[in-house]
């Protein structure tokens, strides 16, 4: 079985991305997870009007996670509940560097 398709037929637009997807998902994960790890990072981004920061801080209000949840787990969720969409704009605005012209 494939990791994408979960045994259903994938969609063409997707065929040829895995590689793509899986290094966007893998920098969200680590990304969260060292501000899960590093609480002066994490109220940085916070205090500097980071939207997905906002977000993840909700997300974690919401959920109500106990302390002893993995964190690995928590970081998932997060992810597993984006859209494409979502994560996608997630990524372009945490990792690409934007136009200066």
């Amino acid at each position: 079985m494939d990791l994408f398709s979960g045994g259903r037929s994938k969609s063409t637009v997707l065929t040829g991305q895995e590689e793509r997807i899986f290094l966007i998902l893998n920098e969200l994960f680590g990304y969260f997870l060292k501000l899960l790890n590093d609480e002066e990072l994490f109220k940085a981004k916070a205090n500097n009007h980071n939207y997905y920061c906002g977000v993840f801080t909700d997300f974690l209000n919401d959920m109500n996670y106990p302390e002893e949840t993995n964190q690995g787990q928590i970081i998932s969720d997060f992810i597993a509940g984006m859209t494409d969409n979502f994560a996608m704009d997630c990524f372009q605005d945490l990792f690409v560097v934007q136009r200066v012209i």
